[in-house]
């Protein structure tokens, strides 16, 4: 991919609670999405910070948006995804506001409509948080 494409087209989330920007680039089990938290939004603190746990919702979303990317790749109609569960969720930084983040996911596994996917939340060369999360996908003409 050689341009970023704005995730909003893409991605149920919108308002307050769309927290990703354009994917960056993406391939065969692998994405890359950026993102930006401004001072107004809602998830941060009057010092700046981020609640950590926004690192799972971020990486949430980045998942939705390459799950969707890919679907397109395969010529295939995108799937209504779930998040199941989150299997890890490591914290080593604190994640503040007006900060260009930069989220990785890999697909792990995939068994029937459930995914598994390992995220990495970084600024700059940084780390600042990685986050398991297994999905479920139907397809929307499956009715869900």
């Amino acid at each position: 991919m050689t341009n970023p494409i704005d995730s909003t087209p893409v991605i149920p989330h919108r308002g307050k609670m769309k927290l990703i920007g354009d994917v960056l680039d993406f391939s065969d089990g692998w994405g890359l999405v950026a993102a930006r938290l401004e001072s107004s939004s809602m998830f941060v603190k009057p010092n700046g910070e981020v609640e950590q746990i926004v690192a799972i919702e971020l990486i949430a979303q980045a998942v939705a948006a390459f799950n969707v990317f890919e679907s397109f790749q395969e010529d295939k109609p995108p799937a209504n995804g779930y998040l199941v569960s989150v299997d890890k969720a490591e914290f080593y930084a604190a994640i503040t506001s007006n900060e260009d983040l930069v989220i990785e996911v890999n697909l792990d596994c995939k068994i029937g409509d459930f995914q598994i996917f390992n995220g990495q939340l970084r600024f700059c060369d940084k780390l600042l948080a990685e986050v398991a999360v297994k999905v479920w996908s139907a397809s929307i003409v499956d009715g869900v």
